[in-house]
């Protein structure tokens, strides 16, 4: 019992579901927190249309974290995407309050080129009343491999936070560098584990 309980306060699981006009999107955050510097973390994603597997997207990377100081980690990851496998070494910044969560994250990344990736994460969560929050979230991510853009994310969340549920409207923006752009429009559910 005492095990369950102490590995439960270490790990968390956040998935989300986004139904939009053209496609359906999972995607999840795993953490399992070794101590207060040392954290894995695995994130997914998968995006698939409809009627065909023409546009489908996937991200996995498991990444393993330390944090330097408070509000600084350095992270080692690996992962597979479109195209193939890939390796990551960066930092990032973060503050997190109880209405506002800010995350700046750049670094190399290497798939058969060297690339700057950065992410810029921006959630706010105004109170409404005791139990229910307003939600907005904006997420950016990028690879530059010093030429041109090779492939852009944005993800645009408003909507509401009640205990451990958000839910509301949801805009999926991928760019690639074929200059091949989807975009997905939506209602999206997340349940935090």
């Amino acid at each position: 019992m005492f095990l369950q309980k102490n590995l439960a306060q270490h790990l968390n699981y956040n998935p989300e579901i986004v139904l939009g006009y053209r496609s359906y999107t999972y995607q999840h955050k795993i953490n399992y927190n070794f101590n207060d510097k040392l954290k894995l973390t695995n994130i997914t994603y998968y995006d698939t249309e409809y009627n065909n597997d023409n546009n489908n997207i996937y991200f996995l990377r498991n990444s393993l974290s330390y944090g330097v100081h408070k509000n600084i980690g350095l992270s080692l990851g690996i992962g597979l995407k479109n195209p193939g496998s890939f390796a990551t070494i960066s930092g990032n910044f973060h503050y997190k309050s109880d209405s506002i969560w800010l995350l700046y994250s750049a670094g190399i990344t290497y798939q058969n080129d060297f690339t700057l990736e950065q992410v810029a994460f921006i959630e706010y969560k105004p109170l409404i009343n005791n139990e229910v929050y307003g939600l907005i979230k904006v997420q950016s991510n990028g690879n530059i491999n010093f030429k041109e853009q090779e492939r852009g994310i944005q993800q645009i969340r408003i909507g509401i936070k009640k205990k451990q549920r958000q839910y509301g409207l949801a805009a999926n923006f991928d760019q690639f560098k074929n200059n091949k752009t989807l975009n997905n429009y939506g209602f999206f559910y997340k349940h935090e584990f």
